[in-house]
């Protein structure tokens, strides 16, 4: 199978250098967190991903609920977080690969709150977004906190397992979950490399994963900068309609100013 190979990075300001473009094709963007926080950087890395041809991979930090609160709603809240911020700030786009749920709050209990939490957000995902989400994780926190509690039957035959996953261990690791193979794997943390800003996690997936999960926007026109060209030229038909407007008060002036002359 053909290697791909993309990168996530909390701080990356949008600038790559050539040599890490002609490597990475692929990154992940955090969009939200919770239900009310999403990272000033976002914005400026989605855009610039794009700009740079890298498939995007947007993904939530799911939160734990507080312990008044119902998990399921909960988890409801996130989803539509998560959506709301890319309808809203991000013109529609969600991004060419799937919706990811970053699963790794610390906080959060073991059991049936958690999961309930996470089966709401992961079901409400998908049908927000139109397509299945994939699963951010690490053995170190879904087995104590799921992997233990967890059977399908005890949730209405809903499987947690049917999830693509992206692994954040980097290897050799312990297997997470019970899941037989990661669709991406997390291999390094935190790197330093020249060419980008910030550190970087490296991530690595295989190109026939790709091509099955990739959806590209539709162009709308073969000119990038159509909606600039748009609004220009509405702006200068509104001055136009504007300035025929003020010559026919002009013209009627003239007119009365001869009517005068010739009486």
């Amino acid at each position: 199978m053909t290697q791909v190979h993309g990168f996530d990075s909390r701080f990356w300001d949008g600038k790559l250098s050539q040599e890490l473009l002609d490597w990475w094709e692929f990154v992940g963007i955090k969009i939200s967190e919770g239900t009310s926080f999403v990272p000033r950087e976002t914005p400026n890395q989605w855009y610039k991903a794009k700009a740079h041809g890298l498939l995007r991979l947007p993904f939530h930090y799911w939160r734990t609920s507080y312990w008044w609160e119902d998990p399921t709603e909960h988890g409801k809240n996130q989803a539509q977080f998560m959506y709301d911020t890319i309808t809203t700030h991000f013109d529609g786009e969600y991004g060419e690969l799937p919706p990811v749920l970053d699963i790794e709050d610390t906080k959060a209990p073991a059991g049936d709150r958690t999961i309930k939490s996470i089966k709401a957000c992961l079901l409400e995902l998908e049908r927000l977004f139109g397509r299945k989400p994939m699963i951010y994780t690490a053995g170190w926190w879904f087995d104590p906190r799921i992997k233990n509690s967890f059977s399908p039957e005890k949730y209405g035959g809903w499987d947690i397992y049917s999830y693509d996953l992206w692994e954040a261990d980097p290897p050799p690791d312990t297997a997470c979950g019970e899941w037989t193979e990661s669709a991406i794997v997390q291999y390094k943390l935190d790197a330093s490399i020249n060419g980008i800003n910030a550190g970087v996690d490296f991530n690595e997936t295989t190109q026939e994963w790709i091509d099955k999960v990739t959806i590209l926007e539709e162009p709308q026109t073969d000119c990038e900068d159509c909606m600039i060209y748009e609004k220009e030229i509405e702006r200068l038909l509104k001055e136009m309609k504007e300035h025929v407007e003020r010559l026919k008060v002009v013209e009627t002036k003239i007119q009365e100013i001869r009517d005068i002359l010739s009486s």
